[in-house]
């Protein structure tokens, strides 16, 4: 049996909070956040550079994201690497996920990322177990299953 996740992308604006959904993606095996899952590359991916807006000619590839557009296909990019696993689905999906990993970037580029448990359930409050900045969610990351 796999442990599976969805990685939800979303732009929202300040103060308002509107968002608007970039992209949903289904990784069937590895969806957990410690070292060896998903969670993990999504945190030392969103760690690894800096979201701007606008790409200026010394900027180097991989490291800076032109918006959360930009950041949501470098994150594809990085855990697609063979048929089947990794699926583009619609943004209310439910895939037999037993986590739920929302980005959101807002329009000052400021970020958040929300971490949801169990097995095929809409996030809510009541099952949020993680909520801060990429660098709060790398050391989440690190630390899960170590308690």
């Amino acid at each position: 049996m796999s442990t599976g996740a969805v990685i939800s992308f979303y732009e929202t604006t300040l103060p308002e909070g509107e968002q608007k959904h970039l992209v949903t993606i289904n990784k069937h095996w590895d969806g957990y956040p410690d070292d060896q899952g998903v969670g993990m590359k999504l945190a030392m991916l969103l760690t690894s550079g800096k979201l701007v807006n606008g790409i200026s000619v010394g900027d180097r590839l991989h490291t800076v994201w032109n918006g959360a557009g930009c950041l949501a296909a470098a994150f594809i990019k990085k855990i697609k690497d063979k048929v089947g696993d990794v699926y583009i689905v619609p943004e209310d999906a439910m895939v037999g996920q037993e986590y739920t990993y929302i980005v959101r970037v807002y329009a000052d580029l400021s970020h958040r990322v929300d971490v949801h448990e169990g097995y095929d359930v809409k996030p809510s409050a009541e099952n949020m177990t993680f909520s801060g900045s990429f660098e709060q969610f790398l050391q989440w990351c690190k630390e899960y299953g170590h308690e």
